[in-house]
This record gives structure tokens, sequence and C-alpha cells, in this order.
């Protein structure tokens, strides 16, 4: 039970990593192009990192889902970059090279079974698709 714990735990802090580096990182690139961005717009991602390890530490089921969909998005997004980025500009974002591993590390975090477990604490099984009594 302690390990479980640990794990998402883990995969919470690993978020909250990633949504100060993702931070750092826009206003970097930010500050590469001139300046200017609007800076609401910039915190809108640390501010649902930030709701989604709330959840994630509550054991939320939704937090689960929203993590676990908004970082395949943000990682295909980033992967997306640096392969535009490989193959038109020779522009080196050293911060992206950090953000991908650690997506996939909290992917691989939330996807454990031990992990999603933890969330469901009913008794980890699957449920059935039909449970309705036979006629």
């Amino acid at each position: 039970m302690e390990d479980r714990s640990k794990k998402l735990k883990l995969a919470a802090g690993l978020l909250a990593l990633y949504g100060v580096l993702a931070l750092v990182h826009d206003a970097l690139v930010d500050g590469e192009n001139g300046g200017g961005a609007n800076y609401l717009l910039l915190s809108i991602r640390p501010i649902w990192i930030g709701v989604m390890c709330w959840g994630l530490l509550k054991k939320a089921r939704w937090a689960w889902w929203v993590s676990v969909v908004l970082n395949a998005l943000w990682l295909v997004a980033g992967l997306f970059r640096v392969g535009l980025y490989a193959r038109i500009v020779a522009v080196h974002e050293p911060l992206l090279f950090v953000l991908i591993p650690l997506q996939v590390g909290i992917l691989f975090l939330l996807g454990l079974p031990e992990t999603r477990a933890e969330l469901h604490p009913s008794d980890g099984k699957a449920l059935a698709v039909d449970e309705s009594p036979p006629r």
C-alpha cells in the first residue's frame, strides 16, 4: 500500500516539476523572440498542472484522466516541435530535451497498474462490461 502511494506522489511531483520547467521554457522562448507575450497565457499550463497535481494527491480519477490526456497531447506537440526545429531551423531548445523525457516518465508512472489501482480503491479489478443478470 505504501509503495503505491509513493508512485502516485512521485507522478504528481514530476508533474509539478514539469510545470515549473515548462513555465521557464516558455519564458525563455518568449524572451528570445523579443518578449511581449501575454503572461496570462503563459501561466495557463502551470495552473492546469497545479490543479492536476492537487487532484492526483487527492487520488481523484478525473485528475488521472486529465493528466494522461494533457501530457500525451503536450508530448506529441513537443515531439512535433523538436522535429520541426530539426528539419527547418537550427534552433536549439535544450529544455525540450528535458521536458520530453519527463513527460514520458510521468505517463509511464500514471500508466502503471499499481498507480491506477490506487486511484480506484475498490479492489483494482476491471469493471465488467455487462453486469446485468442472465435472462
